[in-house]
């Protein structure tokens, strides 16, 4: 016996019975739909005109947006977390002397921006955490009120939607985000068997570069706009220099480096520092071990080490290596071979194929009497100046050429690092010889001439005008400078974090402590939102999984429309989620939950999306209807799908979620309302600790380490 009775899920491809033909259709059917078509036409009118509850829900999140982040803004008094390098970059700026900072300069040009607005100088340096705001009549307040401004908008712009690479490198993670759907977008213009018709080429090309100059150029002259701001701000001299190019520390007006720097002659005493370390090359006494801990055997030969003091173990004569007479006055210039004689042990420096105490692939650096170095071990002892991005035969100088210390017969690069050698070195630096000469890391620059007469002519220094770079050139160079020490934070700190912990908000940050009044400022968010957001990620993923597999079996679970919001919007939002978190697990720097922050905001309008399409079912639209998409049986009651002819439309099987619509939501209300108010008192229970007060006992602490969070006890 066939059934008649309506499916529970719409079956794809399934032929109707005949006990479904249709009839022609009735007068009474074409009323029933063009007074739907009328009314569902005024209710939209009406919506559109008025949208009250948009607009009354926006002005109430940014009310509370506002209210959460500027409630006690004054408090604590005191330097607290990351103001530390924030207020001090505010300073430098308001002092217009150059410093050196992994991320782009948007970010700290607003904050000073706010010290500028209410006429702040810049004296105080925020040296410490704890140091007195009041004591050192520093406006925190006013700074303090940039980023809660910020945070308080960001509120606003996450109801209407977000972007923010200008101040911080994350911000090309939402580039990549955005770029997934333009070109999926694009790529849906090039079918020609698209709805609204094939895109001829002429008119796709236009699509494209419209794309190009929005999504691309326009953001990039914006990046880089910051950055020309960056530069004709800090004309002065300052800390960010060493991390420069000599070149570049040119163009900074009293700058050190050119000061004090002077041209190095044949037989001067100098002494050499490791750009970025800071060690003195260096050498005692004291011998290789026979043998290393692994069983290696060294050659015995006379350490030679860096060591981060000034000493006169640091001194080195810089001797010419043939054809030139045993005189002073000839300058050294790039390229040059030399010899470097060690002047408290009478000893010549040579790198030979020995392997280096911690590197099995890189040479032992050592120094042999004058006797041997002079004799068969001459060629070892040979080394070429490289001056970095210098010109052939241009004068070396101290502080100013940066340059590499290559071996003339090996072709490495002397080379150190920051693991320090046991204690038969004294825990001195380990001096190698590098294969990879190109390492950004190999650079050394003479910081002193020991023997240069106080009234040598050399320090007769002319006046100098600072010298003009090219913006770009200043920029590609800050750029890999910013890039490298980047990656380069490797330290380890105390409240450091790894990306597996972040969805589950595992551990958090101290801010700020005092001991006296038991008060703390520890980062840890809102952990019912906070858990709410990440387990709704997995519950997003799972709709997708069950969706995909439904359509495999030929069932429609969602209608078409619901689907497309499903994927194309909720989607567009996780895929920001894992484009913003996914990438931290490859990096090898220092990280913090903060850093979670721009990928938890997504995981929150997934949430938002997600609820929605859980307690709302997508209304049929005008256009559906008016074109006949969308058809309602005899009854005028429900949409079925559309008939061809004159068959009277007749009431078909209906997607899961068009049925779920018929149901009561006071259920779905009461269970937004206990998530609600489960968040607001999660939110209220940690407040002691977003905001530093009041001071909590050990008890109330102790009732605040849900996961075991590693907040301070006060004694």
């Amino acid at each position: 016996m066939s059934s008649t009775a309506p499916q529970s899920v719409r079956q794809r491809g399934a032929q109707p019975s005949k006990k479904q033909t249709t009839a022609p259709a009735s007068n009474g059917a074409a009323d029933t739909l063009s007074d739907t078509l009328s009314k569902v036409q005024k209710e939209v009118k009406h919506a559109v005109s008025s949208e009250w509850d948009y607009k009354l829900a926006l002005a109430v999140i940014t009310v509370l947006a506002f209210a959460t982040r500027f409630y006690g803004i004054s408090h604590p008094n005191q330097v607290v977390f990351d103001e530390v390098h924030f207020g001090k970059f505010a300073s430098y700026y308001l002092q217009r002397t150059y410093f050196f900072d992994v991320h782009p300069p948007f970010g700290k040009l607003l904050f000073a921006f706010a010290g500028w607005l209410v006429g702040y100088k810049g004296e105080f340096l925020f040296d410490n955490i704890g140091d007195s705001y009041v004591t050192n009549k520093v406006p925190y307040v006013a700074y303090r009120s940039m980023p809660a401004l910020m945070g308080s908008l960001t509120v606003t712009t996450t109801f209407l939607i977000i972007c923010v690479i200008s101040t911080k490198y994350v911000g090309a993670f939402t580039f990549f985000s955005i770029g997934v759907p333009v070109a999926i977008d694009l790529w849906d213009l090039l079918d020609v068997n698209r709805r609204q018709g094939p895109l001829a080429l002429p008119q796709f090309g236009k699509h494209l570069g419209a794309r190009v100059i929005g999504l691309i150029v326009v953001p990039f002259f914006f990046y880089l706009f910051w950055f020309q701001v960056h530069f004709a701000i800090l004309n002065r001299s300052g800390p960010g220099d060493d991390f420069m190019s000599p070149e570049f520390q040119e163009t900074l007006s009293d700058n050190i480096m050119s000061q004090q720097s002077v041209s190095i002659d044949y037989f001067d005493s100098i002494t050499l520092r490791h750009k970025e370390t800071k060690v003195y090359l260096h050498s005692h006494l004291d011998k290789y071990p026979l043998r290393y801990d692994d069983g290696r055997i060294s050659s015995q030969g006379q350490q030679v080490t860096g060591y981060p003091h000034n000493d006169t173990n640091n001194h080195w004569q810089i001797l010419p290596a043939t054809g030139m007479a045993n005189e002073a006055g000839h300058r050294v210039k790039n390229g040059d071979l030399v010899r470097l004689r060690h002047l408290v042990t009478d000893t010549m420096l040579l790198t030979h194929d020995v392997a280096s105490p911690y590197h099995p692939t890189n040479q032992e650096f050592t120094a042999v009497p004058l006797e041997e170095a002079n004799g068969e071990r001459f060629n070892d002892t040979l080394f070429e100046i490289r001056i970095e991005n210098g010109k052939a035969g241009q004068d070396f100088k101290s502080m100013a050429s940066h340059f590499k210390l290559v071996h003339h017969p090996t072709k490495v690069a002397m080379w150190t690092h920051t693991t320090p050698l046991p204690d038969w070195a004294y825990k001195q630096a380990e001096i190698n010889g590098n294969k990879n000469v190109q390492q950004s890391s190999n650079i050394w620059y003479v910081e002193e001439i020991p023997s240069l007469p106080a009234d040598s002519d050399r320090l007769v220094k002319e006046p100098r005008k600072t010298k003009h770079v090219p913006f770009l050139k200043k920029y590609f160079e800050l750029q890999r400078a910013m890039f490298f020490h980047n990656n380069a934070l490797t330290s380890s700190h105390p409240y450091a974090s790894f990306p597996i912990q972040w969805p589950f908000l595992l551990r958090g940050v101290s801010f700020w402590t005092e001991n006296d009044t038991r008060q703390q400022i520890y980062f840890l968010g809102n952990p019912v939102g906070w858990w709410l957001a990440s387990s709704l990620l997995a519950v997003f993923a799972g709709i997708i999984g069950a969706d995909q597999l439904s359509q495999r079996r030929g069932v429609d679970a969602l209608d078409e429309r619901t689907r497309s919001r499903l994927y194309n919007s909720t989607g567009f939002f996780f895929l920001t989620w894992a484009a913003h978190y996914i990438p931290f697990f490859v990096m090898g720097r220092q990280l913090f939950l903060h850093h979670y922050l721009p990928a938890h905001l997504a995981s929150c309008l997934v949430t938002g999306a997600l609820i929605e399409f859980v307690f709302n079912i997508e209304p049929v639209s005008l256009n559906e209807l008016s074109a006949g998409n969308a058809t309602f049986s005899t009854d005028g009651k429900k949409p079925s799908k559309k008939t061809t002819g004159t068959d009277t439309p007749v009431r078909s099987s209906r997607p899961v979620r068009e049925r779920l619509g018929q149901q009561n939501l006071m259920a779905s209300w009461a269970a937004a309302a206990v998530i609600l108010a489960v968040v607001v008192w999660s939110f209220w229970f940690f407040a002691p600790l977003t905001y530093g007060s009041p001071g909590l006992d050990i008890d109330q602490v102790n009732a605040r380490k849900w996961l075991n969070y590693d907040l301070h006890f006060a004694k």
